[in-house]
């Protein structure tokens, strides 16, 4: 991709994630094979500056054995592991529907965060 594209992308989202007031997380899309690309950093970043909330989806889980996708997993969570803000990493497969679940109550989470701690609470 040409750096003119790149850097007209960069700007359109970084306005987007500025301006949007409803923005409750992100959900960052990272191939289990290729994590943390500089984009991805940049990503993590934003979210570490404005203290919202990621959830990082390693997709693409069913390309490796259960072994090397854990091990690459436990790779980001080091990575990540002293982030300032509130994170979650999980594996992802949308061919086998590894993780659905998992990204099902991570969304749940960040639509709901008040009724997650009420729940929390009256349990």
């Amino acid at each position: 991709m040409p750096l003119e594209v790149k850097k007209k992308w960069h700007e359109l989202m970084e306005t987007y994630l500025t301006n949007r007031k409803s923005l409750c997380g992100i959900i960052l899309v990272m191939d289990v094979r290729h994590p943390l690309t500089e984009f991805d950093w940049q990503m993590v970043e934003w979210c570490e500056h404005t203290g919202l909330p990621l959830h990082v989806l390693l997709t693409k889980a069913d390309k490796l054995n259960y072994g090397a996708a854990k091990n690459t997993l436990l790779q980001v969570q080091k990575e990540l592991k002293d982030s300032n803000f509130p994170l979650t990493i999980q594996l992802f497969s949308s061919l086998k529907k590894t993780g659905v679940d998992e990204v099902h109550q991570a969304l749940d989470k960040l639509f709901n965060p008040v009724d997650q701690d009420h729940q929390q609470q009256a349990l």
